[in-house]
């Protein structure tokens, strides 16, 4: 039997801070800060790791409900790189054979194409066509970053703790979950 992700975690948290974190000199404060940031550092991966491969999937589909979005404002398809890079989104997303390192790098390529796509539309815009699409841009970047700040919300770093969901709520509540 394999034992669990959770459970490896634990005990290497627990290593850590039971026999290393004693046995380090305790006048050495930059490995102790070091050792505390590594217990940190798994903690936070403790918490995350049942829900990357969610997080990976809600990105890639929330990246292609952008491109639809500013395909439909723009009034034309934004073809080559993007649609390219959203077949390789929706493929990564449906097979059980990808890594999550794979749905990763695809949802970057597609973030890459949309970036130079949005630009490109940006730069020879009328002004009611640049103000619709920046807001539509806006609007996305606002859902992502509540799902990034969810997602790293154990650092306890967050300006405005109390507005933070779980990562479980954060994902749920996304247009593109």
């Amino acid at each position: 039997m394999q034992p669990g992700f959770d459970l490896r975690i634990r005990s290497m948290k627990k290593a850590l801070a039971e026999v290393v974190l004693p046995a380090v000199d305790s006048g050495n404060m930059a490995a102790i800060e070091q050792l505390q940031l590594v217990i940190g550092s798994l903690n936070l991966l403790q918490d995350q790791i049942d829900y990357a491969h969610w997080f990976e999937i809600v990105d890639g589909r929330s990246m292609i409900m952008l491109a639809e979005k500013v395909a439909d404002a723009s009034g034309k398809p934004l073809g080559g790189a993007v649609d390219a890079a959203i077949v390789s989104v929706r493929d990564v997303g449906t097979r059980h054979d990808v890594t999550l390192t794979q749905i990763r790098e695809a949802n970057y390529a597609l973030r890459e194409s949309m970036t130079e796509a949005v630009n490109g539309i940006l730069a020879n815009a009328n002004p009611d066509l640049a103000k619709t699409i920046s807001r539509i841009v806006v609007d996305m970047a606002e859902d992502q970053t509540g799902r990034e700040r969810a997602f790293v919300a154990g650092t306890g770093f967050d300006v405005f703790p109390h507005s933070l969901k779980s990562i479980p709520e954060a994902l749920a509540a996304s247009p593109a979950a």
